[in-house]
């Protein structure tokens, strides 16, 4: 009997045993034949934010970079008439082909531009305009709760008002979320174009009436590191010729050419930045001393109380305007530097180029622009976060949209 029990029960091990490999072969197949764009997104997942934004940018920058090196190919058509062209005179000087250089820089400028910032500072504008309305709503159900019944079939109940409150909080929350992702996604953006900055220094840049200036010069940056590295990865590629060596110089001066433009325009956009902060404090100084004098002469508590507020506000205003304007100065300062250095390396290019009519060899003394502006970026974004007061930050704040929207 024993012996019959044994053999019912190996028995039994091996039929499940068969139908264990009969099911698991089906799915060993499956996942032979998994399709490799399934692999793909697991890899994606093991990507982190940096690494994800990195790849982002690349994509793009590939996506776009024929239409760049037909931009630069033009450009260096123009370069080549400028050499050619007298110091001065009315037609065909040097100075009158500037503008069609300076035409296709802009339109580089247009291409690089991939609108991913915009519509992360959109989508934060957006959750903040959400929140307020949302907290209008939260007021108006906390209001109507207080005089709402404990129990009802046809009016709205204090528990029911109490849910509704609940879901709308968590609509901010999941707003506040939003933020708090898109500034995020900011930094990583800033970080891989090469503004290593803390949370609290990029949402001191954002605040700033030049942070569109400030990113367009690092696109532009980052833009002409990698046409300053494929550029010389190509040209040591195979034996160096004439050609290859004039090509270099061609493209080298227009990427430093590049720079100086860009630089002249926001030097420009600070000007006028700084100057609409004078004529506000000047204003504001008019205003200031008139209302110390009338409140002079105010004896009622009331109105001397405004009077007081007021005052505060104005000397507020004037300290937030001399923060800004010493901010913009600074970067002002920066810019100089940075075109110092760009003046420089154009005029050893020139000479060099000058130079390589006679020899190949010319092209050594610089072979690694790269690093030129590396030079140039550590120079560029220093950012100031701190304030001395809180009422001083707001006015900030405020001074930023007036000067945008002026």
């Amino acid at each position: 009997m024993k012996f019959i029990i044994g053999l019912i029960s190996i028995l039994i091990i091996l039929i499940s045993t068969a139908i264990y490999i009969y099911i698991t072969k089906d799915n060993i197949e499956d996942e032979k034949y998994k399709p490799k764009i399934e692999q793909k997104d697991v890899n994606l997942t093991e990507l982190n934010p940096i690494e994800l934004e990195d790849k982002a940018q690349k994509e793009y920058y590939e996506s776009i970079s024929e239409d760049i090196k037909s931009e630069l190919e033009n450009a260096r058509e123009v370069y080549v008439s400028i050499d050619k062209a007298p110091k001065s005179g009315l037609f065909g000087s040097k100075e009158s082909f500037d503008d069609d250089l300076n035409a296709i820089f802009d339109d580089i400028l247009v291409s690089l531009n991939d609108n991913r910032l915009e519509d992360f500072r959109d989508n934060i504008e957006t959750a903040k305009e959400n929140i307020k309305n949302l907290y209008i709503e939260i007021n108006q159900y906390i209001e109507e709760q207080k005089i709402a019944p404990k129990e009802s079939y046809i009016e709205t109940t204090i528990d029911d008002y109490a849910k509704k409150i609940k879901d709308l909080k968590q609509e901010v929350k999941l707003n506040l979320d939003d933020i708090k992702n898109n500034k995020q996604s900011i930094k990583n953006y800033l970080f891989v174009l090469g503004i290593r900055v803390n949370s609290k220094k990029m949402n001191m840049l954002l605040l700033r009436a030049d942070r569109d200036n400030i990113v367009k010069m690092t696109l532009m940056m980052s833009m002409l590191k990698r046409e300053a590295k494929a550029l010389r990865k190509e040209i040591y590629s195979s034996e160096v010729t004439l050609d290859d060596t004039k090509k270099y110089y061609d493209i080298s001066r227009i990427l430093f050419k590049f720079v100086i433009y860009q630089q002249d325009i926001y030097n420009q956009n600070l000007d006028n930045y700084i100057e609409f902060l004078d004529n506000n404090v000047e204003k504001n100084e008019v205003i200031y001393k008139r209302s110390r004098e009338e409140m002079k002469l105010e004896k009622n508590k009331i109105r001397l109380k405004i009077y007081k507020k007021n005052i505060k506000i104005l000397k507020t205003f004037r300290q937030a305007s001399l923060r800004y304007k010493s901010d913009l100065l600074k970067q002002k300062k920066r810019l100089r530097q940075i075109k110092y250095i760009s003046l420089r390396n154009l005029k050893v290019l020139q000479n060099s180029f000058d130079v390589s009519s006679y020899s190949s060899e010319a092209i050594k003394p610089i072979v690694n622009i790269e690093k030129e502006f590396d030079k140039i970026m550590k120079r560029y974004v220093i950012i100031v976060e701190k304030f001395k007061s809180s009422e001083i930050k707001r006015k900030y704040i405020e001074l930023t949209y007036q000067i945008l929207n002026d």
